[in-house]
This record gives C-alpha cells, structure tokens and sequence, in this order.
C-alpha cells in the first residue's frame, strides 16, 4: 500500500515563497541602515531626486564645515628602473621620473610602451618579471611593507558588487581600516569621522545623490542589474581608494570607455583629489583639450623609454630643442603629436612632419639618452649617437646620494617646478608611513566581509532563489518517481534507489551554478592587489555566507523527498537523513570550490571537479556495493565520500526496524543480496522477522551514524582546507611578483 506524508508540502510552499520574495526583493531599493531610509525609498518612489524635503536631502551631506582631509604629503622619485621577462626581454630600461603632491601626473606614450607596467612598478603591484631600481618617498629609500600602506591602485576595471548601493560600497571599503582621531574635531568619534570623510568624498566626486542607489551590473549568474552610469562606477571607484585617506593615488586609465563629458568630469574630480595634498599618477589614451590641461606634470614612455618627465606644460619646448617640429594645423593636438612623435611600430608617411619624427628604435634611445644626460646635468654636445644611446640604457646617470635630478626639459626651464609650499609640506612629513591607515584586525574583516557576501547573495535571485526553486522542483520529480514506496521488504531495494537518487542530485546539482561558486575566486583575485583584506578572512567570511543558504537547500530538498517518497517517520531518521545529507551537498559544493580556487580557470576547475565526482558516484556504492568490487578498486574508494554517505542515510531509513516474514521459511531476498546473506537472512525469518542490521550487515555498512558524520566533516574541513591553502598560495605568488 502506497504511504506517504505531508512532510513535503510545508517543504515546498517554504521553497516557492522564499523564492518569489527574493525575486521581488532583488528589484527593489537596497535597504540602508539610516533613520530615515524608509521614508527615502518611498518619497524616491514617489518624487524626483530633485523634490525630495530638505531635511531629507541634508542627511546625505557631511556636517557644515566638514571637508576631505588632507593627506600627509608624499613625494615619489624612481631611476634606473628595469623590468626583465624571461631573463632577455626588456619592457622597462633605465626609466626614471618623480611624482609630486598636489599634483597629477599623467604617464602617456604608444601601446606597448610600458605605461601599465611603469604603474604597477610603482604601485607595488605583481609583475611578471624582474624589476630593479631604485625608488626614493620622501628622499627616503622605499620600505615595501610601509609604503603598500601608502598607495592604493585603481584599476581599469570596475569592481563592485551590484546588489550593494554605494553607501554601503564606500563603508564597506572606509570599515576595513583603522581610523586615526583627528585632534582638531574632539568632539567626533573616530567612526563618526569615518563616515563623515566617506560622506565627504562622495560629495566631492559628485555621488552624492546616487548614495541610496544600487549599483547594478551583470549579477553571478547574468542577470542584470540597471544602477550607475560608467563614470558613476568609475568615480566611486576613486573614492572606495581613498577613503582610507592613501597618499598616492595610482589610476590605470581612468577615463577608459568613458564619454567626453564623463571622461572630464572625473578627472576634474581627481585634480580636486590633487588639491587635498594627495599624489595622482595616471594612465591615459587620447585626452581631449580640457582634460589635457589639468594635468600637472608629464611622463611620455615609449618603447620602454624614459623620453621625457616633467610639466607638461614644457614637453614641447623639449622636443622641438631636439630638432623635431610641432606644426599647430588646428587639428593636432600636443598629445597626439607627441604620440605620432614616439610611435615606431607602425609605418609613417612623409606629410605633416616629415623626417622630424621618429622611426626606429634607434631613434628612440637617443632621444631618451638626450634626456637622460639632460637630467644628470651633462651636454649632449660633442657625443655620438652610439654614445646616447650607451646613455639612455646606462644607470650612470642615477646619482644614489643625492636621488634624481630635477629634470629641465629646456635651457630656460625651472627644475621641477616644484613649489615651495609642496616643498615644506614633504619635509613635514617625515614620519608618513606612521600616519597610514593600517587595516583592523581579522575577526573585523571576517564581520565586514560576511556582511557583504551575504547581502549580494541575498539580493541576487539567479544564486538564492534560483538555487531553491530547482532544487525544490528536482525534489518533488524524485518525489513523484518513488511516490508512496510500501515499507515492505520487498521494497527496501526501491528506497534504497530513492535515498541513492537523493544523493546522486545534491551531488550534481551545484554543477548547474558552477559559475557562481567560482565568482567567488574572481572576486578576490581582483581585489588581492589592493590589500584590503588577508585571504583567510575572506575565504572564512564566504563560507560563512554560503552555509546557510547551502543547508537551507538541502534540507528543503531533502524533506520535499522524504514526505513524497513516504521515507521513515521518525524524528530520529529524519534527523539523522537531513543532518547527512546536508553534509554530502557542503562536500560536493566544496569540491566544485576547492578546484575553482586551486586551478587557474573555470574549464579545468569544471573538468576536475567532473572527474572527482564521477570517481566517488562509480565507486561509491551506488549501483554495485563497493565489497562485490575488486580487491584493489576497493582501496581506491575510500577517497569517495559518496560511499560514506549512502551508508548513513541508508542506516538512518533501516536501523531498529523489523519487517515480518512472508509466512514461509524459503525466502529469495533482493537481488543486491549475496547469496549467501540471502540465505542467512531466510534462515532467522522464520524465528522473529527480518531485523535492519542483517540488511546493514549483508551490505557490509558497518560504520555507524556518528562515525559516519566525523568522516563527512573531516572531507569537508579538508576540502576547506586545501582551498584556503590555495588562495593563500595565490596571494603569495603575486606577492613575488612584486
């Protein structure tokens, strides 16, 4: 007779609410922690931005008087730099420059010339190479450790999450560092001047009526999410960077894919950066006028060739000392004309500047040797090509006691143009490192980073409601398989192959979000270089995150099952089916994971995941028991965690229980048993019934339940282990890069 419960009815109505709640939600306005974030969400519903109360418009602003504080000054001076890949291949030679406070420095040249690499060189970022040099803070030799602390990097990409609204982004980021009491406001705690600086920054980078908006993007999974425009995400880029108040902002082409007018608003922002004592060095491609004419001082590379550095405002006179002419058409810009100037990797026609450019590499190294013996304060009088070019790939013309020489791109030019103000303020700050931020401690990131992942799992309705509803409808088609299976005996082989195809899908079912378990490792790949955080923290915060959500599917999954199938009734098999279940999906979700963080891409990380997992499915008992296999594929599968599993909910459905006999002392037995267990068990049906432990001990499933938990949970904590191994192996690998 077909039995079954309604165990799973409560399973899967719980299954489709959370789901369509999640959908709703995911479309709505991010919840904010403020007062009045209620009434903003609705007014903003219901008003334009424009319209919204005063009192309402004036809780998004900074407290009266309260400004973007200034940063402790620091000046940046490198010679001699080379960057070597593969021990012959030079990307870098002999370059050499400075980067002052309160100015923005702008590194141009050519593709190829070595921009990217000259930045991250800089910024202490990883590099496949070897770089030697000589870098100079404050007159001072560099301390890696100390002067990481300093500058912050920000990249091309844009890396936000898009479900998160920007206040919380900006907090987020301004949360994982310590904030230094400012003596002058001692009536504000150092938090509340946290989030007043935060505040601060957003207004000055122009977000400040974007605060309470999501950010949006294409979401794990593919979903889109609208939210800011390209510049909005690039400006607050900015401000996560410096909300920590670094000293040297380093941008990698900042006003990329951006439009003319976005492209000018954010370098605007970046000078009025410049303005708070901050050091700006960036990348560029094709600066318009308006954008060119807030640069400060002037990089131009080529080829891996320091030709030129210092203001901008001189780099023609230079040039044209140098016998190259500068013919204003009213089309050519200085910047496009520089960079026609340097380019050699493509063929150049006579119109315009005829034989005063530059055509080979040749023609490059004396240029940069021009510069370089200019810089060391010598006369290129009288000196051959060959020995200019000896010149610009020497590090003769770096002086180690005395740093850098202030470059003078003219005979009438001033060196430098250093300011005596900046110069003051440097000499102020002997002690900057001291005065950086330094990150808080482990069990804080853990909490902000727990925060954050589970807020986008939350708002992200392709990883939480998606994952539900599926497996909630893979549930009840298992379910509706195996509807109300008799508790007879014969039919123990049939629950057998519903408790095997219970485990089979938690098995494979992750596959289906494979690329949303290995975003994981994206993420923290991106973010590594900014040191926000350390890789155990954040490898703990996100499977913190994930747990819930995790369990929360196989039990659903699970019970949805158990009451179609019409499994055992008792609290204790319940719990124990549930409690090894949920392990077995954390185990195969891990295992998708661990490979995601250990292999270098998606594919391989698929493919071996694959492999392991159809490893543990053959040999894990499920269509042949692992005893009936040769003796040395038995060996073998003891690596397969599925076999520990199909014991344990197998042990929870037939341990303690008792079928009566048929009424005859000849009995056949299921076919998956032995002969000889069948017949044992027909000898003791006569007497008082067939008992579960004969059926356990017929399959060999001699592990009890609790043994069977601590071998689960030590695959798990394993698996956990190798994969936080893994991100801490990546994490120093790019750290020899540096």
């Amino acid at each position: 007779m077909a039995v079954y419960h309604e165990l799973w009815v409560p399973s899967l109505a719980f299954a489709a609410l959370v789901g369509v709640l999640l959908l709703l939600r995911v479309y709505t306005r991010a919840k904010d922690k403020g007062p009045l974030s209620w009434r903003l969400r609705l007014l903003r519903l219901l008003l334009k931005e424009e319209q919204l109360p005063q009192v309402i418009r004036e809780s998004l602003k900074p407290e009266p008087g309260f400004e973007v504080s200034p940063c402790s000054p620091v000046k940046v001076e490198w010679g001699g730099v080379h960057l070597t890949v593969d021990n012959s291949k030079r990307i870098l030679t002999n370059c050499s420059g400075s980067a002052q406070p309160s100015r923005v420095t702008a590194i141009i040249g050519p593709s190829g010339a070595g921009k990217t690499s000259l930045m991250s060189a800089l910024a202490l970022r990883a590099l496949r190479g070897d770089v030697k040099g000589t870098f100079l803070v404050n007159s001072a030799p560099r301390q890696n450790s100390s002067y990481a602390r300093a500058c912050v990097l920000v990249q091309q990409d844009d890396i936000f999450f898009p479900g998160l609204t920007v206040w919380e982004t900006v907090q987020f980021h301004a949360g994982l560092y310590k904030t230094q009491a400012d003596p002058t406001r001692p009536d504000m705690s150092p938090e509340k001047q946290r989030l007043q600086q935060a505040k601060a920054l957003l207004q000055l980078m122009g977000l400040q009526k974007t605060m309470h908006s999501q950010i949006g993007g294409v979401l794990p999974g593919g979903l889109k999410l609208p939210g800011l425009s390209g510049g909005e995400k690039r400006r607050l880029s900015i401000v996560c960077a410096v909300v920590a108040g670094p000293s040297l902002v380093f941008l990698d082409e900042p006003t990329s894919g951006l439009d003319s007018y976005a492209a000018l608003q954010v370098m605007q922002y970046l000078k009025k950066l410049a303005d708070a004592d901050h050091t700006v060095v960036l990348t560029i491609h094709q600066p318009e006028a308006a954008i060119w004419n807030l640069i400060d001082d002037l990089i131009l590379l080529s080829e891996g060739y320091t030709l030129y550095y210092g203001p901008t405002e001189l780099v023609r006179d230079w040039f044209q000392g140098l016998g190259y002419r500068f013919e204003a058409d009213g089309a050519q810009t200085i910047y496009s004309w520089l960079l026609e100037l340097v380019s050699i990797r493509f063929a150049k026609t006579a119109s315009g500047q005829g034989d005063t450019t530059m055509h080979s590499a040749a023609d490059v190294i004396t240029a940069a040797g021009h510069f370089a013996l200019h810089q060391a304060g010598g006369s290129p009088e009288g000196l051959s090509a060959k020995q200019l070019m000896d010149t610009a790939m020497s590090d003769n013309s770096w002086d180690m006691e005395s740093g850098i020489k202030a470059s003078r791109p003219s005979i009438d030019a001033t060196p430098g143009q250093e300011t005596a103000e900046i110069s003051r303020k440097s000499k102020q700050a002997p002690a900057w490192v001291d005065a950086q931020p330094h990150r808080v401690k482990n069990l804080r990131q853990v909490q902000l980073l727990f925060w954050r992942a589970w807020t986008s799992y939350v708002r992200n309705p392709a990883d939480v409601a998606g994952r539900l509803v599926v497996t909630a409808a893979v549930a009840v088609v298992i379910g509706l398989v195996f509807l109300g299976t008799p508790n007879t005996f014969s039919d123990v082989a049939t629950r057998q192959a519903a408790l095997a195809d219970q485990l089979l899908i938690l098995t494979l079912i992750p596959f289906a979000w494979m690329s949303l378990l290995t975003e994981n490792r994206t993420h923290f790949i991106i973010e590594l270089p900014s040191r926000l955080y350390s890789p155990g923290a954040y490898y703990t915060a996100v499977a913190l995150a994930n747990l819930p959500f995790s369990v929360m599917n196989a039990v659903v999954y699970s019970l949805i099952i158990y009451g179609l199938v019409g499994l055992r009734w008792q609290a204790a098999a319940i719990f124990k089916n549930l409690t090894i279940a949920s392990l077995h999906h954390l185990i195969s979700i891990q295992v998708l994971q661990t490979c995601g963080y250990i292999l270098p891409n998606q594919d391989l990380a698929t493919s071996a995941s694959i492999a392991y997992i159809a490893i543990c499915v053959e040999l894990g008992g499920i269509f042949r028991p692992v005893f009936l296999l040769v003796r040395a594929v038995q060996d073998i599968s003891y690596i397969a965690y599925i076999r520990y599993a199909i014991q344990g909910v197998f042990r929870a459905e037939v341990e303690d229980h008792t079928w009566p006999c048929l009424g005859s002392n000849t009995y056949s037995g299921p076919n998956y048993l032995p002969i000889a267990n069948k017949s044992a068990v027909a000898n003791d049906c006569a007497e008082d019934g067939i008992h579960g432990s004969q059926i356990l001990e017929a399959l060999h499933f001699h592990l009890g339940f609790w043994r069977i938990f601590a071998i689960l949970m030590a695959f798990l904590l394993g698996l956990h282990f190798i994969a936080a191994a893994g991100l801490k192996l990546l994490q120093k690998r790019q750290a020899s890069c540096r």
